[in-house]
């Protein structure tokens, strides 16, 4: 007999940077602030922490810096679903 578990397991990293520049992203609060953040943080993303990228976007002068990741220690496990000699049961959602 064999017993078949599919199970998940999820938690939350959290990366960090630090943009510096040298007048706002985007004046007078026009356009989309979070495109844009996120544009400039993916020069540095998935780099070694204290990575620094220096560029311009919109007239923007800008360095960024990736400066970590706190890596969650809050995993979730799910048991999705299970087989087995006498039955299956699914919770997958």
């Amino acid at each position: 007999m064999t017993w078949k578990y599919e199970i998940e397991e999820s938690s939350v990293d959290v990366r960090k940077f630090t943009i510096e520049c040298d007048r706002p992203l985007i004046p007078d609060c026009k356009g989309d602030l979070e495109g844009m953040v996120g544009e400039i943080c993916s020069e540095v993303f998935g780099t070694t922490e204290g990575t620094s990228h220096k560029g311009t976007m919109e007239g923007v002068n800008f360095k960024v810096t990736y400066d970590g990741t706190d890596y969650g220690d809050d995993a979730q496990v799910c048991i999705c679903s299970v087989d087995s000699p006498v039955g299956s049961i699914d919770e997958k959602r």
